[in-house]
């Protein structure tokens, strides 16, 4: 049943759609404010109930294009500037890391700078999303033998025995393309696949691949019914987005997971798909900038 309604949801709050019916609502708006200063003009001494009649229609379009407006919001159909300003904010915190870096002058601090500046990014894009004060953000890397996924950050730090760091997600190394049947979960799915996931309800458990169109939209392709933590309570919807980093072939390969989950059902909307893509790229960056210093510390030893 929730799927039902949540693909209606996410077809009627289609960019275009939504878009096309705002546009129309506003220059309704302006029409009749347009039409009613005419009527005026023509015939100063008009009656009562034309007057009345304006009224009602200007009061009547002013709600829907306000409960369009308040629709939009909600859904995330579009970013907000406080999402843009979180933006901002960490790009110019990846430039103080990529100086902090350049600066450092062991492997030691380098290593205390990359977490610091990870768990910087984490709030950051916590404060990006639709609903701030629910989310929690995890990042997962695979393990040495690449048969789980680990927690290595959470922000906001979760109870114990709930998504705390060194919890170990399975990953299942023999497969290449994964299905329902293999037991992953959201975040498994995502770096195996090499797609974003969506979870919108965990409880029915269906899940979609997340991507653009040229709209400027997004769309979904159902994956169907996947594993997720038994422990819904602080994760009813989920986004999992994985996070590629160049290889020395100049391909790009899967680091590891950035996972926003929610207690909410569908707590994310189209601007938290894109928020969690640029930030997973920052942290790529972050890891290409690490990498790189690491590379020169040993090159010096040598």
């Amino acid at each position: 049943m929730y799927k039902t309604y949540w693909r209606a949801k996410t077809t009627i709050l289609n960019p275009i759609i939504v878009g096309i019916v705002r546009s129309a609502a506003f220059a309704l708006l302006l029409l009749s404010i347009a039409v009613r200063a005419l009527l005026h003009a023509i015939s100063p001494a008009e009656s009562s109930l034309t007057f009345l009649v304006f009224i009602t229609i200007f009061a009547s379009l002013t709600v829907v294009a306000c409960l369009i407006e308040f629709l939009t919001r909600s859904s995330g159909y579009r970013p907000e500037l406080t999402d843009v300003y979180e933006i901002r904010k960490a790009i110019l915190r990846l430039d103080k890391f990529r100086s902090d870096a350049r600066a450092c002058d062991s492997e030691a601090t380098l290593t205390i700078y990359f977490d610091d500046f990870i768990d910087d990014l984490l709030a950051l894009a916590c404060k990006a999303t639709r609903h701030p004060n629910k989310a929690q953000l995890v990042l997962m890397l695979p393990t040495e033998d690449d048969d789980e996924l680990e927690v290595v950050h959470v922000h906001p730090a979760a109870p114990e025995g709930v998504v705390n760091i060194g919890l170990r997600l399975p990953l299942k190394p023999d497969v290449e393309k994964p299905g329902p049947e293999h037991g992953l979960g959201a975040a498994g799915f995502a770096y195996r696949a090499l797609f974003s996931v969506y979870v919108p309800n965990t409880t029915s458990r269906v899940a979609y691949w997340v991507h653009s169109d040229t709209g400027g939209g997004v769309n979904f392709t159902e994956i169907g019914p996947i594993w997720v933590p038994e422990d819904p309570e602080t994760s009813r919807s989920m986004i999992a987005v994985p996070i590629f980093v160049a290889g020395r072939d100049d391909c790009s390969y899967p680091w590891g997971v950035v996972n926003f989950g929610s207690p909410r059902r569908d707590a994310f909307g189209s601007s938290d798909f894109y928020v969690a893509a640029v930030f997973a790229s920052l942290i790529a960056q972050a890891f290409s900038i690490t990498t790189a210093k690491s590379a020169a510390f040993t090159q010096a030893t040598i």
